[in-house]
């Protein structure tokens, strides 16, 4: 069995839409081998919940956990293991530092502290627990909408249990 991706794309529309190209779930089987793809530069940066397992981003380790993606202009590589859950955030280019008030020139994993780790752990709790790909993406959704919403005020994480 030649290793895939079940891969789900959302393009949101309306408040979201002015910031976000869209949010996606990707998972592998845990039958399979590993697999390596490329992922595209697009002028934009994101975020990804690695739920499960390590991952590698152009030569980089990730365990799992909250990674900041940087703005990418050029193509680079993930490498998956089997049975692994990612769920991302791709922002449209210079809209990241606008809501998370965070700029990153290289991957960077939130660290267990401080105001940005409490917001994201929660959020990665959740996801962690949802069941499929469409309930990942309306935890994601609403998560966003609560933060954009309050970017009328000065940007900052919101809690998504609140």
């Amino acid at each position: 069995m030649e290793p895939s991706i079940d891969f789900t794309l959302f393009q949101p529309q309306a408040l979201l839409s002015t910031h976000i190209q869209g949010l996606w779930v990707a998972s592998t089987s845990l039958n399979q081998q590993p697999l390596t793809r490329w992922l595209y530069g697009d002028a934009g940066s994101g975020i990804i919940f690695n739920l499960t397992s390590d991952i590698e981003l152009a030569g980089v380790t990730h365990s799992p956990g909250v990674i900041l993606q940087p703005v990418s202009t050029q193509a680079q590589t993930i490498s998956l293991a089997p049975g692994s859950q990612l769920v991302g955030v791709r922002f449209h280019p210079g809209a990241a530092l606008g809501v998370l008030t965070v700029f990153a020139d290289r991957s960077l994993v939130f660290e267990q502290q401080g105001q940005h780790f409490l917001a994201l752990n929660s959020l990665f709790n959740d996801l962690s627990k949802a069941g499929g790909h469409y309930a990942k993406i309306v935890i994601i959704y609403r998560w966003l909408h609560q933060l954009l919403d309050a970017a009328k005020s000065p940007p900052r994480f919101i809690d998504p249990s609140t």
